[in-house]
């Protein structure tokens, strides 16, 4: 019968390999405090806000595809974005942060012609 010592070592012996491994193979974690330079405490300072564009066709980049973005509000920080109201026959070729502050999406409509947005989660 195994004794609750024995298994309390194999086990501790068990966690030890395992943070180790993570701690290699993983690299590093980011705390708060490494983010922004701010305490934990500050990095969400107030709460999050969502903002949508504008439904519509977009800007047309002249090589077939559109674009459309949305910022935040001034005093705001983007934290992520998404493109919404995508037709079916739409192929989304890129969404991503346009800079610290703004979201693109772009797509191409493949002939059809339909609207579409884009909207953002900030924090401020």
């Amino acid at each position: 019968m195994k004794t609750i010592t024995g298994v309390l070592r194999r086990w501790k012996a068990t966690l030890f390999v395992v943070v180790v491994t993570l701690t290699v193979v993983g690299g590093y974690t980011a705390s708060a405090d490494q983010v922004d330079g701010k305490d934990a405490s500050g990095s969400m300072t107030s709460g999050t806000y969502r903002h949508e564009s504008v439904a519509g066709p977009g800007r047309d980049l002249g090589d077939g595809t559109l674009e459309i973005y949305v910022s935040c509000e001034p005093g705001e920080r983007l934290l992520s974005g998404w493109p919404v109201n995508l037709a079916s026959t739409s192929t989304l070729l890129e969404s991503s942060a346009k800079d610290s502050n703004t979201w693109s999406a772009r797509i191409n409509k493949n002939g059809w012609t339909d609207d579409f947005s884009a909207e953002v989660l900030c924090t401020g």
